[in-house]
């Protein structure tokens, strides 16, 4: 009994150090929590602190496969097993210990479980990091989404382009990540305010995950990670400027960073960097895709600087040690080559365009098989409806003359959805297009931009929305676009008075061209 009322009182004491009465506890209710499409049931419902969901421990846990226990030695320390990974908790302690197999690392959480009403409560995070499941946040229903399938896909920003310092952007679900021209500023609009964020350069290839932008700066190329919750920065990679960074993409917890020499992996969690790749030449052009766990270079060879040839080559690469296997090599290629990732996280496939031969690679041991062609477009097919961009009917796009359009897939007909000069896509998800206007900011290296500014907008042209700008109150005067937006950003696309804007009927208007602005 004395060790009950310890073991309570010590809890209480946490929960004041802790400050838990310092905010409500969410109603029953307020916040649901589906595992793989299911809700879960709590007798403590998840809780809100410093802008994070906490959400109760045992019950997700167990719902996961995994057998909870309490440390016999210490009332505050948590211990959940499923397979070969253990992972370790403490109430009031930021730090988490997971061990899979000998392979043991600590980890950061954002905030530290909590003890609330007899429960413990966790940041959804750590379920993530636990188990490697994925966890998103539908703020609109106010709902956690835990799924057990891994995500299996490289991230990286389609629309980014390096050589040209006019901004980018990308889509988090509904929440989208921006930098603007040239300032050190980095944006977040999430359907009804943008917020701003000191990002210590201005912020290049920006990759949103959980409230957190990485991005590397035009100025130093110093890797950031920014939370979004509190405004903290910091740098993860490359402090020195000593690499000059190509690109960045997202696996997993791994950022993946390109050089014209290099290729690094940044563990996000431990901040561990280890080198992966190095290219055989500098003629070389290297792809990169994972799955599994394991990263897949494919290097297309090249001379070397003393004039050997380096053949085309793809090796498989743990991220965590670097420890590399070659898994493909052919001295030369006659015709393309394709490679994709198998979207249930076994391997890589590998298409060699010339032969019409395609294999797929195991990524837990290396070995490949020879597979048929209908089996490799299959496998294209899963990769491609995966990403929460895709539209099977829709390509969008932008034309600096003549504005943002969508081009539909079979038909091949065009609708220009703005119209106006300067535009540059950012990005698009599910529901919205994102894009620049800036006639001058689409010339590279340009440092006068004139009137400026980031625009959101359904698929379809409506509901267009002005996010940031640089102007004043006043408003511009569109060079080239549909005459004075007034300050309010939302200029009247001109439709043709034939197929209603529709781009579907041959007429006289569009030519059947779909164009939906004839004058032109």
């Amino acid at each position: 009994m004395k060790k009950s009322l310890s073991f309570l009182s010590r809890l209480l004491l946490l929960a004041l150090l802790l400050g838990l009465f310092s905010f409500p506890a969410s109603a029953a209710g307020e916040t649901s929590v589906y595992l793989d499409g299911q809700r879960l049931v709590f007798d403590q419902p998840p809780a809100a602190m410093n802008n994070r969901v906490l959400v109760p421990l045992r019950v997700i846990f167990e719902g996961l496969g995994a057998t909870v226990e309490w440390d016999p030695n210490d009332n505050l320390t948590i211990r959940a097993r499923k397979g070969s990974t253990t992972v370790q908790l403490t109430i009031g302690s930021s730090r988490m210990t997971k061990q899979v197999g000998s392979d043991k690392q600590s980890i950061t959480l954002d905030v530290a479980p909590i003890a609330l009403n007899n429960r413990t409560l966790v940041p959804v995070r750590a379920v993530s990091e636990a188990f490697d499941c994925q966890v998103s946040w539908d703020g609109s229903a106010n709902r956690v989404n835990i799924s057990t399938e891994p995500d299996h896909r490289v991230i990286l920003n389609f629309f980014s382009d390096p050589d040209e310092f006019f901004g980018n952007g990308m889509f988090d679900g509904d929440t989208f990540y921006f930098s603007f021209i040239r300032r050190s500023m980095l944006y977040v609009y999430d359907g009804s305010t943008v917020r701003s964020f000191n990002a210590g350069g201005m912020p290049m290839n920006i990759l949103p995950r959980d409230g957190k932008a990485y991005y590397y700066t035009l100025s130093s190329e110093a890797v950031y990670c920014l939370d979004t919750a509190t405004g903290e920065r910091e740098i993860l990679f490359n402090g020195d400027g000593g690499v000059e960074i190509q690109d960045l993409m997202l696996y997993r917890n791994y950022l993946l960073v390109t050089s014209e020499s290099q290729l690094h992996a940044v563990n996000v969690n431990t901040k561990k960097v280890v080198l992966v790749h190095e290219k055989a030449a500098s003629s070389s052009q290297v792809l990169v895709t994972a799955s599994g766990g394991k990263i897949f270079v494919l290097d297309t060879g090249g001379t070397t600087a003393d004039g050997v040839t380096a053949a085309l080559e793809v090796t498989m690469v743990n991220p965590d040690t670097g420890a590399s296997q070659s898994i493909y090599s052919q001295s030369s290629v006659g015709g393309g080559i394709r490679f994709i990732p198998d979207m249930d996280g076994q391997g890589l496939y590998l298409e060699l365009e010339d032969t019409g031969v395609c294999l797929f690679f195991d990524a837990a041991t290396g070995q490949r098989q020879a597979v048929t062609q209908s089996v490799f477009e299959a496998a294209c097919d899963a990769y491609n409806v995966s990403f929460p961009d895709w539209d099977s009917e829709w390509n969008y796009g932008s034309n600096i003359n003549y504005g943002m359009f969508r081009q539909h897939k079979e038909t091949g007909l065009r609708e220009y959805l703005y119209d106006g000069k300067g535009c540059h896509i950012f990005a698009i998800n599910s529901s919205c297009v994102a894009f620049l206007q800036s006639e001058n900011a689409t010339t590279p290296g340009s440092s006068s931009f004139g009137n400026s500014a980031v625009y959101i907008m359904n698929t379809d042209g409506s509901n267009l929305v002005e996010l940031v700008s640089n102007w004043g109150d006043g408003g511009p005067t569109s060079s080239g676009g549909s005459g004075d937006t007034g300050g309010s950003g939302a200029l009247e696309p001109i439709t043709c008075t034939v197929c209603g804007g529709s781009g579907w009927l041959l007429c006289s208007g569009c030519n059947g061209a779909g164009l939906l602005y004839p004058h032109r």
